[in-house]
């Protein structure tokens, strides 16, 4: 009666048959444990994962805005190495270089105050989809009505052919509606 050493050795004078049974409790037990570390898991890897998201966003952001600083001072290289070829004063080349880094970090920040953000970017081309969805789908019902009224259109042209060849009317069926009843 004991297989794999559970239960008793022998049932006699235990007062049972010697069935050993399954707990199912235990095990519904330890399903919901697992179950809360899975979900406590994958909630641990969601935010991990929008930490990241969130620094890689920020690292992004960063190093765009140094591209476009170091752009600026590029284009203030060149300007002072031409103002340099052409012999003027340090004080002049440095005071020339100087309004042309401002005019170009003014005009640098009307770009971006003009800069569509990404989400409203985002919004704009969903709803340009949608609409050209939209055309599409109008498209399609013309094109399939079209086809239905050129059909009519010869379905009718036969019918008043054989009213022509007949010399007489085409028959006419009465419409008898029929009722449901269920």
């Amino acid at each position: 009666m004991s297989s794999n050493r559970i239960g008793l050795q022998t049932p006699r004078g235990s007062g049972t048959s010697g069935h050993v049974q399954k707990n199912i409790a235990v095990a519904k037990i330890e399903g919901l444990r697992e179950k809360r570390k899975r979900e406590a898991a994958e909630e641990h890897r969601r935010m991990v994962r929008a930490k990241m998201t969130e620094a890689r966003k920020v690292a992004r952001a960063e190093i765009e805005s140094h591209d476009q600083k170091r752009q600026i001072e590029v284009r203030c290289m060149e300007l002072r190495e031409s103002l340099e070829d052409e012999d003027l004063e340090d004080e002049e080349i440095d005071k020339r270089v100087a309004l042309f880094r401002n005019s170009l970090l003014i005009e640098q920040k009307a770009h971006e105050t003009k800069a569509v953000p990404k989400d409203e970017s985002r919004r704009l081309a969903i709803e340009a989809k949608e609409e050209s969805v939209k055309g599409l789908k109008q498209e399609t019902k013309d094109v399939s009505a079209l086809a239905v009224v050129e059909e009519q259109h010869e379905t009718d042209s036969r019918v008043t052919d054989e009213v022509c060849e007949n010399k007489g009317p085409a028959p006419v069926y009465d419409y008898i509606p029929r009722y449901d009843v269920r």
